[in-house]
């Protein structure tokens, strides 16, 4: 899931980083107490990223494999995973979108589209807004090969036999996207193909950040961009408390290493201090 522009990126990228106290630091959190038999971890993710910035520590890989279940925002080791994806990625009332679109911005989206996907909008008018948002916001990385800090932690996960569990299906996080209005889907798309170095300079900045484990920096970043805030609830915080439970359900059975946008972990609704709220001592582990 994606999305670009200066102010599109926030919203894409705020289900990973947004709401940054400045309190909690790093990315690998230890959760322990309230009747927690084995000790559980909260490790913060960026969900798409350079291959050569990709990293995970000795101390995370120890963790990991000192659990019993993955737990992520999806099950992505669904065998139908591919297939959700795509329905839900489809618009299925059949609107024709692409006809708001003036000639001279069609050409302008047909030209990125065609440089980095191969396919004009025209070919993909039957793909929601946000969807092409997504493929550009893939295609756009400058590197070889694009890392996945989830797809790495689910053949971890397939390796060592562990099972996955999602905290909300492929239907639930779509249906969040879906409820931002579709002509400001429609702007951000435009807004990103007329100014493609202003999500250039965000990315880099939001990765730079994440390498360095900054959620203090990275909320900075975020912040720089008003439009986040409007969406802060939607994509963070009532997915933060909705999590709560299906967690405390988990962590009386299972040593769990949950695996979440770093944005849903800190801030006062984050789910570090919902789970401090509910009972659990979490802390932060150093590399």
């Amino acid at each position: 899931m994606t999305y670009t522009s200066k102010s599109v990126l926030s919203l894409f990228l705020g289900l990973w980083f947004f709401n940054a106290s400045g309190q909690d630091q790093g990315l690998l959190y230890k959760i322990s107490g309230k009747g927690v038999k084995k000790t559980s971890y909260l490790f913060g993710t960026i969900h798409l990223i350079c291959e050569d910035q990709f990293h995970i520590s000795d101390v995370t890989s120890a963790a990991f494999d000192n659990t019993e279940k993955l737990v992520l925002e999806i099950d992505l080791s669904a065998s139908d995973l591919q297939l959700q994806m795509m329905q839900h990625s489809m618009d299925q009332e059949g609107a024709d979108w692409v006809q708001q679109f003036t000639t001279e911005q069609v050409e302008a989206i047909d030209a990125m589209l065609l440089e980095t996907i191969g396919a004009s909008i025209l070919d993909l008018g039957q793909f929601k807004p946000f969807s092409i948002l997504s493929m550009l916001t893939q295609a756009k990385f400058e590197c070889e090969k694009v890392g996945s800090y989830e797809l790495h932690l689910v053949e971890a996960a397939k390796q060592q036999e562990k099972p996955v569990i999602g905290l909300e299906t492929v239907a639930e996080q779509f249906a969040i996207f879906d409820s931002i209005p579709q002509e400001e889907q429609i702007e951000e798309l435009i807004k990103m193909v007329l100014d493609p170095e202003t999500y250039d300079n965000e990315l880099a900045q939001l990765t730079e950040k994440y390498v360095a484990g900054d959620l203090e920096g990275l909320f900075e970043v975020m912040l720089s961009n008003s439009q986040m805030g409007d969406y802060q609830k939607l994509l963070l915080n009532d997915r933060n408390e909705r999590w709560i439970p299906i967690l405390k359900k988990e962590l009386k059975k299972n040593s769990l290493f949950i695996a979440v946008g770093a944005g849903h972990l800190p801030g006062e609704k984050g789910v570090i201090q919902l789970l401090r709220n509910a009972g659990y001592t979490v802390e932060a582990v150093l590399d």
